[in-house]
């Protein structure tokens, strides 16, 4: 039985092989993704779902990385930590919508709505 921490809240994935998006999803946490889908192969080019990651020592305490990194990337194991609701990670999603939305055209092909789209908010 393989657990990982998400935000502090232990997540059991059992032996299951997954990312840090699908742990925290099995744990009631949604880290925001665009370009990540469960049956395609991972390129890791939105930049949206960049969370904290580390691992957690035996006196309980968790040895972070010291850049945050793509969570469909990231693959988790026993004892990893996620952390999404930091204020680092927080910024660095909101600095990856922004600049998406920046550089979206005008002219988008998908939809008449020229930039105006409504987006919820971090």
């Amino acid at each position: 039985m393989a657990v990982v921490y998400v935000n502090n809240k232990p997540v059991d994935i059992g032996n299951e092989k997954l990312n840090a998006i699908q742990a925290a999803l099995k744990g009631g946490v949604f880290i925001p993704h665009y370009c990540w889908h469960p049956e395609l192969t991972v390129v890791a080019s939105c930049r949206m779902c960049l969370v904290e990651v580390g691992d957690r020592k035996p006196d309980g305490t968790a040895a972070m990385q010291p850049k945050v990194v793509p969570g469909c990337q990231t693959p988790v194991k026993d004892g990893s930590v996620i952390v999404t609701d930091s204020e680092k990670a927080k910024a660095a999603q909101a600095g990856t919508l922004e600049s998406l939305l920046l550089n979206h055209p005008l002219d988008c092909p998908v939809c008449d709505k020229a930039g105006e789209m409504q987006f919820a908010r971090f």
